[in-house]
């Protein structure tokens, strides 16, 4: 395996005696590599070169190095692009250096020090690579990326040839979301395992929840099992489990999803959960079972559809829940379906009912949803022939109007409904009229309003222009 330095470095060979019996008459020797630079005047050029040329000479490549500066010295070391299986070092070009133990056969970085093998880098204040064992041992905010994720931790090693590693300390972040553990271990190439660790897909420092577990194993792109497992908002501890399962998939499946936590100002907090149904590839339904510390727990459901249209997608949700203190069921049904019956025939339909005009104001989040006045409910056909356009339609709406009150300043909360059954339209295309260059359309409609359940117009009217 190839070793060789990014940064420009001034190479001085310097002998040291130790004690070690069997370290020779003269010592082991230790290369410490400086920042080019620093050493203008090198009374070691000749070492440096002779070290540098047996490098080359070990790449394969020809041709004396003479005596310079540690920059030129890199320079001609970087002449050849490196090879698939080349080990590159970088340090601080400020404050960092280089020690190559000869006798271990080891090479150790101080200072923003930087491993790069294949897809592989590793920084942290302090590296050792141990040549023989093709070993990297990191220390000091280590941060290792690889092409599935990301990994952090105070400690860790890393085998360069299993593409295997162990992380202390440690947080690793992949696609499918985040894992922290007090020792994090690459077993294979898509399976981590941690011990006494968590997994959250929230990005936050403190998640605002996270599944722990004394052995939590995490299968990249697949799923994460725990056993045990406790859920905790924040650092509350919720809901202990004997076993969590959790989907990483990113294709169209089946399984839980992926909890989320809402905290509010008063201490309150809501938790989504769903369960996907991938039905088949046509349809699928989710589930939903959350739950709101102040109002309890609310159950919902939601169908989705590409039968009977050719150009959307046709849904149906239903929710329902009890309040804990008053005991007020709430429910909601909200549909939408469109039927291409032929290329020329459609039939829309979409439904908006619910036990009250408040139900959205009271539980949905989203702004818009929360202050709309009007709920519509309505069944629309349209049939279309060469000369002819026919179209009927019941329409039905709920609205709710807050006006000024009395005098004394309050307020005043108006509920009203209207409907539209039927309405019928039917016009003809526009035609030419006996080849005289003037073009006539003729059509009409009728309709019939209620409001408050009271019949209060029957309105038609026949038209017709010559243009």
């Amino acid at each position: 395996m190839a070793l060789s330095t990014l940064t420009a470095f001034t190479i001085a060979a310097y002998p040291t005696t130790v004690e070690d019996p069997d370290a020779g008459a003269l010592g082991d020797t230790f290369l410490f590599i400086s920042p080019a630079g620093e050493l203008s005047e090198d009374p070691y050029k000749e070492a440096s070169a002779a070290f540098i040329e047996k490098t080359r000479e070990e790449k394969g490549l020809s041709g004396p190095v003479a005596a310079d500066t540690g920059e030129a010295a890199v320079e001609a070391l970087e002449e050849e692009p490196p090879a698939s299986d080349e080990v590159r070092f970088s340090v601080d070009e400020e404050e960092g250096w280089i020690e190559y133990l000869i006798k271990d056969d080891t090479v150790v970085l101080y200072n923003d020090a930087k491993v790069e093998y294949r897809d592989m880098v590793l920084t942290a204040e302090e590296i050792r690579y141990l040549s023989e064992k093709d070993l990297v041992i990191a220390e000091g905010r280590a941060v290792l990326e690889d092409a599935q994720d990301v990994h952090l931790g105070e400690r860790m090693a890393y085998d360069l040839e299993l593409e295997r590693g162990v992380v202390y300390e440690g947080t690793t972040e992949a696609v499918s979301g985040f894992y922290k553990g007090r020792k994090i271990k690459k077993t294979a190439e898509k399976t981590i395992c941690a011990e006494r660790g968590s997994f959250s897909t929230c990005e936050l420092a403190n998640p605002h929840y996270r599944f722990w577990s004394p052995k939590l194993k995490i299968y990249l792109d697949d799923k994460v099992v725990a056993r045990p497992a406790v859920m905790f908002g924040g650092d509350v501890p919720i809901v202990p489990v004997p076993y969590y399962f959790f989907s990483l998939r990113r294709d169209r499946h089946s399984g839980f999803l992926p909890p989320y936590i809402r905290y509010y100002r008063g201490g309150s907090f809501t938790v989504n959960n769903g369960f996907y149904w991938a039905i088949n590839d046509f349809s699928d339904t989710t589930f939903y079972l959350d739950y709101d510390s102040v109002k309890g727990w609310r159950k919902a459901a939601q169908y989705v559809y590409r039968y009977g249209s050719r150009s959307t997608v046709n849904s149906i949700y239903a929710s329902h829940q009890r309040e804990r203190d008053t005991y007020i069921d709430w429910w909601k049904i909200y549909a939408n379906h469109r039927q291409d019956i032929n290329e020329t025939t459609v039939v829309l339909a979409h439904v908006d009912i619910r036990n009250s005009v408040y139900y959205d104001e009271y539980f949905d989040e989203d702004f818009e949803v929360r202050t709309q006045e009007d709920l519509e409910t309505f069944v629309d056909f349209s049939k279309t022939w060469t000369d002819i356009q026919l179209s009927a339609e019941a329409h039905h709406t709920e609205s709710t109007q807050v006006t000024d009150g009395d005098e004394s300043g309050g307020t005043e909360t108006i509920e009203t409904s209207d409907d539209v059954l039927p309405k019928v339209n039917l016009y003809m295309t526009r035609k030419e009229l006996l080849d005289t260059s003037l073009y006539y359309q003729v059509g009409g409609y009728f309709a019939n309003y209620y409001e408050d359940g009271e019949n209060t117009l029957l309105k038609g009217n026949v038209s017709g222009s010559l243009s």
